[in-house]
């Protein structure tokens, strides 16, 4: 009988048979709604006060009539209505395998990497250079020095690279940098990117974004990530430098213009870096963005790098100030409570405006991704598991030299990030909500202890206030949303690959072989291509073919 959908439960095999949920649930409140963790199976439901109330009383009863006549009593309510919305809601919650029938199932799930599963997103450095010099840049002593020891990629090899990260089958490829647009190429590539079956993303400081070529950025690119630390002038030109602000500020205006011309999909992230100057203002610049410019991503993030004591920049005062004062924590501020008594209305199924009531097999988040989900790939070719432990302990390997596959797949550098979990870092074996946050970032960690299984403790509480405000937003977005996604990124994908595969290795078709080449000549033929320089990587400069 368990294997059946519980739609096909007959009313009286349903009240004839306990039902089981979680011994242990975690309850969070916030305003009229109730969210039950299943911590064992990873599982998170969102409810009423009416369904509420069901789930206590099934969890200490485990029967349906017992439920049943404890409201009917208690609200004096006719038992017909209870019994049929009580049976309702638990065929909901059946199907969502939030309740079990019989005997509760714990399902434990341990990590092993699976080979077939390529990185979401390569983070492409494409130029070290940069023409702003914030001062908790990561990338400081690379930007510095990168006349002395690094040369970058010309547009030939960029493009030969792009190819192999296509070929490994790479989803996305993010410009970074330094500032990706400050190479001339950046947009050609990207282009390429596109034709390849990838998604191109660009993370900027916008200001070189004009009105030449706002359009051509809006339209190219599936997601543009944009650094600004304050609506003030002064608050963003003490951390980004002199000059800074009014070109960024003018960018995401004429960003969210040309969106909103085109009856488009805003598809803009804010990233903000969070400082004791401007924490203050972080809430009045996300009414802002989403108010005015329809930006509904706003990400404040901390950046306790490497480099933070000797820049002054000390993010545990930071985070300390803002654990301090709950009214900015007002979206991400949930507590624990005790089953409340219910109010005294009918049960009702409205679970909510979306008709969603339960993530159910979520993915549970063994780590950052440092390593798995996503790579980072420097501008002379080099590949490190993230864009934050761009170090020379951390170099697992050179596109042109290792090789991608060899690099992601067998470097002991690649392996030992994956393989660094919440299950083996100490602090977090028996957090509440280690599968939601995943432990952090690592590289801070590591930044902080030296030890990517370092814990973070300034961090760690606004982690998991994070995490369960996360859990509370994937329960009032549709699944419909989440689908949209996924099928934007594989969109074409069958007319632009052979759907074989030999090694985990995709291969173009052969009239996608045939565009490819004619775009790249075309591409080589621009003023704004970057020549071949000598450096390691020039030595796959000749004889790069598709």
């Amino acid at each position: 009988m368990t294997t059946q959908t519980a739609a096909k439960y007959t009313d009286d095999e349903l009240l004839s048979t306990e039902i089981k949920m979680a011994p242990e649930m975690f309850h969070f409140v916030k305003k009229e709604w109730h969210m039950y963790f299943d911590r064992a199976n990873h599982k998170w439901v969102r409810v009423n006060e009416s369904g509420k109330a069901i789930i206590t009383s099934l969890h200490a009863s485990g029967s349906i009539k017992k439920t049943v006549d404890e409201i009917v009593t208690q609200y004096n309510l006719p038992h017909i209505e209870v019994q049929k919305a009580i049976l309702d809601f638990t065929r909901s919650m059946l199907d969502a395998k939030f309740f079990q029938l019989g005997t509760f199932i714990s399902k434990e799930v341990l990590y092993s990497y699976d080979e077939n599963v390529r990185p979401k997103i390569v983070f492409y450095a494409n130029t070290e250079l940069c023409n702003l010099k914030c001062t908790y840049c990561y990338n400081e002593e690379e930007r510095d020095t990168y006349q002395d020891y690094k040369q970058q990629m010309s547009t030939e090899q960029a493009l030969w690279a792009m190819e192999e990260l296509a070929r490994f089958g790479t989803k996305a490829v993010a410009f970074c940098g330094g500032e990706p647009m400050v190479r001339k190429d950046t947009m050609s590539v990207a282009r390429y990117v596109r034709k390849l079956g990838m998604s191109p993303v660009l993370i900027t400081n916008a200001t070189l974004i004009t009105e030449e070529n706002v359009a051509e950025i809006a339209e190219l690119y599936d997601l543009v990530w944009i650094s600004l630390d304050s609506m003030n002038k002064e608050e963003h030109e003490l951390t980004r430098g002199a000059g800074s602000f009014e070109p960024t500020w003018k960018a995401v205006h004429m960003l969210a213009e040309y969106k909103r011309k085109h009856n488009k999909p805003n598809s803009y992230i804010v990233n903000s870096v969070v400082t004791l100057k401007n924490y203050a203002t972080m809430p009045a610049m996300k009414k802002y963005l989403e108010g005015e410019l329809g930006i509904t991503q706003h990400r404040a993030v901390f950046y306790d790098n490497m480099y933070s004591e000797k820049k002054g920049y000390e993010s545990e005062d930071v985070i300390g100030s803002i654990l301090n004062k709950p009214k900015l924590l007002r979206e991400l501020e949930v507590n624990e409570v005790s089953i409340a008594h219910c109010g005294n209305e009918i049960p009702t199924l409205h679970l909510d405006k979306h008709d969603k009531i339960a993530i159910q097999d979520a993915t549970r988040k063994f780590h950052c991704g440092m390593g798995a989900g996503d790579i980072y790939l420097s501008s002379n070719g080099d590949l490190y598991p993230c864009q934050l432990l761009y170090h020379k302990e951390f170099l697992a390997g050179n596109v042109f030299v290792e090789g991608l596959e060899q690099a992601y797949l067998k470097s002991s550098i690649m392996t030992n990030c994956r393989d660094t979990t919440v299950d083996k870092i100490e602090v977090c074996k028996d957090c509440t909500v280690k599968y939601v946050c995943g432990g952090g970032c690592r590289a801070i960690a590591w930044g902080r202890t030296g030890d990517l299984a370092g814990h973070d403790k300034h961090a760690c509480g606004m982690l998991k206030k994070s995490a369960i405000s996360g859990m509370w937003k994937d329960t009032m977005i549709p699944t419909e949303r989440f689908q949209e996604t996924q099928e934007r990124f594989h969109e074409g994908l069958e007319q632009i690959f052979s759907m074989e595969k030999e090694e985990n290795k995709y291969y173009f078709t052969e009239q996608h072989e045939k565009d490819l080449r004619e775009m790249k000549a075309q591409i080589l033929q621009e003023k704004d291509i970057v020549v071949p320089k000598t450096s390691k990587c020039a030595t796959a400069a000749a004889g790069m073919e598709v």
